[in-house]
């Protein structure tokens, strides 16, 4: 049984063990097309730009653990100050293993920016002094079946075009 699956921004296919390689083929073509969705969702809720660090502070500093207040919707939304986090996302390289039994790849900051990598993980799972903004969550809450369509449809076309189904 094929099954696909996205967690937080990544996007998986497995079941592929008995499927010909024109159904292995489709999935990752869907895989990648998968993730151009997801990057480009991803992108979006960590880009606002309404609001500079002093208008935050401001507001009372609304994603501070202490004084939390929503302001914008999704939650999650994160800000664009230098740039340097949103030029660290990156789609990483869709790839195939357990013998192309399953396809799998991910939206995510560029696990080679340490200083990036390290912001995300403040600011997706929070500090002492930040709430969480889960953002990758809430892509695939808000975006997942349109993440894994075209992954199912370009499978059940190539299962179709083989007189499988």
């Amino acid at each position: 049984m094929i099954r696909t699956e996205i967690r937080g921004a990544e996007v998986v296919v497995d079941g592929l063990q008995n499927v010909s390689n024109g159904v292995r083929k489709a999935a990752l073509l869907g895989v990648i097309e998968a993730l151009q969705i997801a990057h480009a969702h991803c992108r979006e809720i960590i880009s606002a730009d309404d609001h500079s660090l002093k208008d935050l502070a401001d507001m009372g500093h609304p994603y501070s653990a202490r004084n939390p207040r929503t302001i914008h919707e999704p939650d999650e939304t994160v800000h664009r100050q230098s740039g340097e986090y949103l030029d660290a996302l990156r789609v990483q390289k869709p790839v195939s293993y357990a013998d192309g039994a399953i396809v799998e790849g991910t939206v995510g900051i560029d696990p080679d920016n340490a200083d990036m990598t390290q912001l995300d993980r403040w600011i997706q799972t929070g500090t002492t002094r930040m709430r969480a903004r889960a953002w990758a969550e809430r892509v695939k809450i808000d975006h997942a079946d349109e993440i894994v369509a075209p992954i199912e449809e370009r499978i059940s076309a190539a299962i179709e075009s083989e007189g499988i189904a």
